[in-house]
């Protein structure tokens, strides 16, 4: 099984923005039983070596899943699909 890195561009871990895309996240990761650790980059510095000028913007595994919205359950399941697909 891979393992998940879930990484969540916004310039503060307190946004509800952040907070509800995190929580669909976890949501797909406990259904899945994927390995998955979920992380904030809120430092400018870190932020900029995303290729997303939105915030929040979520990734995986450096990928884009969504950005400037907050991704339903529907397209993270979707995307961890086609991930585990291509793995």
């Amino acid at each position: 099984m891979a393992k998940y890195t879930v990484q969540i561009i916004c310039s503060s871990n307190k946004c509800w923005k952040c907070r509800r895309g995190e929580d669909n996240f976890r949501q797909v990761i406990k259904e899945r039983s994927l390995d998955a650790e979920i992380i904030y980059i809120t430092e400018i510095k870190e932020m900029i070596k995303f290729p997303t000028p939105f915030v929040p913007s979520f990734f995986v595994n450096n990928r884009l899943v969504s950005r400037g919205l907050i991704p339903p359950v529907e397209v993270i399941r979707d995307f961890f699909m086609q991930l585990e697909k291509e793995n």
